[in-house]
């Protein structure tokens, strides 16, 4: 037996024994590009049972991750950077623009959350994907700072 199936099975014995750790949300930062684009950043905190689950059990977590999240948003979402404890995205077309107005669509962290019970890393995991708050900045520097909570309201702003 090498090393990395040394680890493995302990990582797995103490998956049985442990019980699942506990994702939780910290800010979420939205900036939004002229053409509707988003930039998303989400500060998170992982126990160190889903740390070491995702970084020996995924290959490529941020791959894995963009999958994930665009299926889970209908769009093609692409991972800029995925560390320890943050995420940076990018969703196309996030916000409907027209003329000098901006909106955003009502996201519900909820359904994520039902949503990623489907997948095989759900026992390893208890998300909670409430951001504790909230910033959305509009491409004229506007910033929006919403409490944190189960979901983003539409938001609609002139520019």
């Amino acid at each position: 037996m090498d090393l990395h199936q040394l680890c493995l099975l302990t990582l797995l014995a103490a998956l049985l024994v442990l019980p699942a750790g506990a994702f939780e949300a910290g800010a979420l930062e939205v900036t939004i590009a002229p053409t509707g684009d988003a930039q998303v950043e989400l500060a998170y905190g992982l126990s160190w049972i889903e740390r070491v689950g995702v970084y020996l059990a995924i290959a490529a977590p941020e791959q894995e991750l963009g999958t994930v999240l665009s299926r889970l948003s209908g769009r093609d979402v692409r991972i800029d950077h995925l560390g320890q404890d943050r995420v940076r995205f990018t969703v196309p077309h996030f916000a409907r623009v027209d003329r000098e107005s901006y909106t955003t669509p009502r996201v519900d962290f909820a359904v994520f959350g039902r949503l990623l019970d489907r997948y095989w890393f759900a026992p390893l995991v208890r998300p909670d994907l409430s951001p504790s708050s909230i910033t959305l900045t509009f491409p004229d520097g506007h910033r929006e700072s919403l409490p944190g909570g189960t979901e983003l309201p539409a938001v609609v702003h002139r520019g």
